[in-house]
Parts: structure tokens; sequence; C-alpha cells
């Protein structure tokens, strides 16, 4: 589970209110978790402008699709992937 810190911030009523009723509407399970999905979506976008805006991202996900490259099966690679760990488990004698 991933460190957590607590912190105490000031906030408009009018956004304590929003959150609570995104809370309330089952949106999310907290406040706590409300806050976070901000905080995220604050992140997302800044890393969207960092690109060059939605226009870029469109592209890159368009030029992601196109790519005719179709790389490793996941499958195959999964199967690999038990049986080395299945070995190194059967090596140990577990």
């Amino acid at each position: 589970m991933e460190e957590t810190r607590t912190i105490t911030v000031e906030l408009p009523a009018a956004t304590v209110a929003s959150f609570e009723a995104e809370v309330a509407a089952g949106h999310y399970p907290s406040l706590d978790a409300a806050v976070r999905a901000g905080l995220d979506e604050l992140r997302a976008q800044a890393i969207i402008a960092e690109i060059g805006g939605a226009e870029a991202l469109r592209k890159l996900v368009e030029e992601g699709r196109d790519d005719t490259d179709e790389g490793e099966d996941g499958e195959e690679f999964l199967a690999r992937l038990y049986e080395k760990y299945d070995a190194m488990a059967r090596a140990r004698g577990e």
C-alpha cells in the first residue's frame, strides 16, 4: 500500500460542498478519494498541456493506433513469464 501523509488544507465552503456532493452521489467512496481524483485530474491536465494540448495527445494516440508493428503477442509473453517463475519456484522446492 502506498504511504500516505495527513495534511490540513483550507478550502472554500463551496468547494467542500462540491466534494461532499460527489461522495453523497456515490461517485467516490470518501472525501479523501474525491480530493485525490481532483489532484489526479490536475496532473493529467498538466501532462496534456506539456505535450502540446489535447490535439497533440489525439495525434499521438492516432499514431499509436496506426503503428503497424504488432510487437509481441501478450498471451505468449505471459505464458513464458509464468513458465519462468514456475521453474524458479520448482528450483526452490516450492
